[in-house]
């Protein structure tokens, strides 16, 4: 076997480590990712915990005819610091994803519109990700005639 000096040895602990720090991290989106989404237990009274976190729904219209595009703005205010912020945003028409929106709190805030053109009513689903509190979830029906 080959013997490793000292500087190589130091440089294979930095990057070994940082290789498990990387994959740590990943594992732990991954396991908020999987888990059952929270909501607003009252959306009309939500606490502060829920008003930072619940995406925030905002579409032009909330009916319109099979083939109209609909703008919908998705916003959740929350705060924007590297220890804590939003890594992600998941839409849904219905149980169909039609987006995943990845942000970094360095250039980002929480917020996007996105633009719709359904043929029929759905429900839109928006979940936010938050690396400290988990995922979160709104959702709005859309009527299409």
């Amino acid at each position: 076997m080959a013997e490793m000096d000292r500087r190589d040895f130091v440089k294979a602990l930095v990057v070994g480590g940082a290789m498990l720090g990387t994959v740590q991290a990943a594992g732990s989106v991954l396991a908020q990712e999987q888990q059952q989404p929270k909501t607003a237990k009252d959306p009309n009274n939500m606490t502060p915990l829920e008003a930072h976190h619940v995406p925030k729904i905002e579409p032009a219209a909330e009916s319109l005819k099979a083939g109209e595009e609909l703008y919908v703005m998705i916003t959740i205010d929350h705060p924007v610091l590297p220890e804590h912020h939003i890594v992600q945003i998941e839409v849904f028409m219905d149980d169909k994803k039609i987006g995943t929106y990845t942000l970094t709190p360095e250039v980002m805030r929480a917020a996007l519109t996105v633009v719709l053109t359904p043929k029929k009513s759905f429900e839109l689903v928006v979940r936010d990700l938050c690396n400290i509190h988990g995922l979160w979830e709104n959702r709005m029906k859309i009527e299409v005639a």
